[in-house]
């Protein structure tokens, strides 16, 4: 192990410290070598069921090339020649996929613990990390995903008819394409899915949502029925166009369910009618949700007296001269009283219809 010494004994001078800054300076360079990629990984033969690694990284081979052999400890002769110390990391790989290599799980002292209680083949391609604590080696990482990992490729391969079985450090199996059938279970899935839980195009509680033949989700995966949107389009695939149109009450249930027969009652037994927005603005509610509102203006009024030049006159009226009756071959002309709304307000006569400021769309209502 290494350590941390003060920079006044890193001296050549004679005296009671005379080589100790040496001393710490050589440990630390062992302690260094010691870590993850210091070193290259380096060979180790099995000698009666031990190895002693000086690198993190170790490649394991048999016995005498023995067809198996079992690793029971891990005796390390650390570079610096100390004993061994908490927190050191050890890298395990097999030499030969001919020559078996069982890791050996033991509570003895220097022994393996792995990290499901038992004894493990050393893979060829994946290396196995153990850290030394109080004396023994513990599987840390690693392994456990590579296990689920070929668990779940298998029963991929299988066309999942028999999922992995997963664990808390785990993977589930990967998808296939059983799983995207409406109504298809799922087992073993990631783990924020309940187990056994199930596929579903239509929405519904606690199904995993997959798209229909048409390769889309249901909108009704994405919001409730009864809620307006406007569109340039002149049909959308999760609404019904707002022109009073009669649909049925079966097809359109949760619609109809919302609305009702609010906006007309169809045939009075099997249909019913959407609003119709033709021509119509949408207007927040208060008390009248859903009332369909005429076209209206505020009445205006205004008063003329007896007809003379200093006669009181006010509102839409006002006063003028004009032609007002036939006598013989001509028109006689007197005071008169004209009416003008636009003399009020400058919408009069802006449009031939009430209107306010608006762009043209076409008005849906999602079911």
């Amino acid at each position: 192990m290494g350590e941390l010494a003060a920079r006044t004994i890193f001296s050549n001078d004679t005296g009671p410290f005379a080589g100790t800054g040496l001393d710490t300076l050589a440990k630390n360079q062992g302690a260094i070598l010691e870590l993850e990629g210091a070193q290259a990984p380096q060979s180790k033969t099995i000698t009666d069921g031990s190895i002693s690694p000086t690198a993190a990284y170790v490649i394991v081979d048999t016995e005498g090339s023995a067809a198996a052999d079992d690793l029971d400890v891990i005796s390390p002769v650390l570079s610096a020649s100390e004993n061994l110390h908490d927190g050191m990391i050890v890298h395990l790989k097999a030499a030969d996929s001919g020559r078996v290599v069982t890791v050996k799980n033991s509570s003895s002292s220097n022994g393996i613990n792995t990290y499901n209680g038992s004894d493990y083949i050393l893979s060829t391609t994946h290396w196995l990390k153990l850290q030394l604590r109080s004396g023994k080696w513990y599987e840390v990482e690693g392994r456990a995903m590579e296990t689920a990992l070929a668990a779940a490729t298998a029963a991929a391969a299988a066309a999942a008819s028999t999922p992995a079985t997963t664990t808390a450090r785990g993977i589930g199996r990967v998808a296939t394409s059983a799983d995207l059938v409406d109504g298809a279970t799922i087992n073993n899935g990631p783990a924020f899915l309940a187990a056994g839980v199930h596929t579903s195009v239509a929405a519904a509680a606690g199904k995993v949502p997959v798209a229909n033949a048409s390769g889309k989700i249901d909108h009704r995966w994405f919001g409730t029925p009864a809620r307006l949107f406007a569109s340039f389009n002149t049909s959308e695939p999760d609404g019904l166009l707002c022109n009073g149109g009669e649909y049925s009450r079966t097809t359109y249930a949760d619609l109809f369910a919302k609305i009702g027969t609010s906006f007309g009652a169809g045939d009075g037994i099997t249909t019913f009618n959407v609003p119709d927005f033709r021509g119509r603005t949408i207007q927040g509610a208060s008390a009248n949700l859903k009332e369909v509102l005429a076209a209206g203006l505020p009445n205006f009024a205004g008063f003329t007296g007896a007809l003379s030049a200093d006669s009181a006159i006010n509102g839409p009226f006002y006063k003028g001269w004009n032609a007002y009756g036939f006598t013989g071959s001509s028109y006689a002309t007197g005071p008169g009283t004209f009416f003008d709304p636009s003399r009020v307000s400058s919408i009069y006569g802006a449009s031939t219809t009430v209107q306010s400021p608006a762009i043209a769309a076409n008005i849906f209502i999602k079911y």
